[in-house]
């Protein structure tokens, strides 16, 4: 549709083990086929949705690679024509005209001793509709609906040996709000929390046998708004093969 996107980075050492780095990009994303599956609000034209954005960060890395790493990034987004649903019109979806992101996020990673290494993030997020009113919804100046305000993500992986990786993380999303549309209100959603866990074995030949274990707690708090179970208890088994 005549969409060009763009993106310009810079990058400067502050040191040996510390660098600023800051980035400034446009994108876009097409309505897929489930934004179209049940239709359009007043059969109007889904539009893609736009994106300009902004970060700025700061990097530390250890001299010795893998040792220790953290970031902080500060960024800001300007959206336009997002795509939502509107379950009382039997989930025909619609634009939003304006809205606005922004927040920081802290991660890092460790290896404190040979064979573990430790992971984490943390993200704080604001939203802002900035246009006058959409579908009812909600008006200017709330907040986007099903974005968590924050975001905790932590982690391990061990490796003991050549052959076996054995890990674990958690995520947490709190301070998420959604549309109840049997009260006709805005309402909060739970915290969700969620733990995932992995086994991989090296074979030989470049092959590798891998187990991993999703919801491990059968979490039910919807992981993104009403109408949206979360996934339950599941176990995944794979093969990959390297040539």
């Amino acid at each position: 549709a005549g969409k060009t996107t763009g993106e310009l980075g810079y990058a400067h050492k502050l040191g040996k083990e510390l660098s600023l780095e800051a980035k400034v990009a446009s994108a876009y994303r097409a309505p897929a086929a489930n934004d179209l599956a049940y239709g359009t609000s007043g059969n109007r034209t889904l539009r893609p949705e736009a994106n300009t954005g902004a970060e700025l960060g700061l990097r530390y890395a250890s001299r010795i690679p893998g040792e220790y790493e953290l970031t902080l990034v500060a960024f800001r987004n300007q959206l336009t024509d997002l795509i939502d649903y509107d379950p009382a019109d039997n989930y025909k979806t619609f634009n939003i005209a304006k809205a606005r992101t922004q927040g920081v996020e802290l991660g890092g990673g460790a290896r404190p001793i040979k064979g573990l290494r430790v992971f984490g993030a943390a993200t704080l997020l604001d939203t802002e509709v900035l246009s006058p009113d959409y579908q009812g919804i909600a008006v200017a100046g709330q907040s986007l609906l099903r974005r968590p305000r924050c975001v905790l993500h932590v982690g391990a992986e061990l490796t003991p040996d050549d052959d076996w990786t054995f890990g674990g993380a958690v995520s947490w999303l709190h301070g998420r709000v959604d549309f109840d549309w049997n009260l006709g209100q805005r309402v909060d959603l739970p915290d969700a929390t969620t733990v995932r866990l992995w086994v991989r074995r090296a074979l030989g030949h470049g092959g590798e046998l891998t187990l991993r274990i999703e919801n491990l707690t059968n979490e039910s708090a919807p992981p993104t708004g009403i109408g949206f179970g979360a996934q339950p208890r599941s176990v995944y088994v794979g093969y990959t093969r390297r040539f």
